[in-house]
């Protein structure tokens, strides 16, 4: 099934770059928003997946109240990060993160 699923995306990530010069603009932003919300709803489902699991953080920075950063499931400019609270970290250090839910492709947690 995640074979299918990743030749989906390779056919609409084809679709929505290969031919975005052969489509009006309205056509092409249909394509790229249905691409982006069904690459979301994946990474929200392998989210929940995680949740109840701890993993090794490194952490980026910080967004609103969250600090993120990145485990070893996330590919940068591809992926989410992981959104966490519980402490305090400097970008460049590793943590440990307990997953506790899903936002919007991004995985959440409390750092442990």
């Amino acid at each position: 099934v995640g074979t299918i699923f990743l030749y989906y995306i390779i056919g609409i990530d084809y679709i929505v770059h290969g031919f975005a010069h052969l489509l009006d603009s309205p056509s092409a932003n249909i394509f790229a928003v249905f691409k982006n919300e069904f690459e979301t709803d994946i990474m929200d489902a392998f989210n929940k997946s995680r949740i109840g699991k701890t993993e090794t953080v490194l952490v980026e920075g910080r967004r609103g109240v969250y600090l993120y950063g990145r485990s070893s499931a996330e590919s940068p400019d591809i992926d989410g990060v992981v959104l966490f609270t519980g402490g305090e970290a400097e970008p460049g250090e590793f943590v440990q993160v307990r997953i506790t839910g899903e936002e919007d492709g991004d995985a959440v947690g409390e750092m442990i």
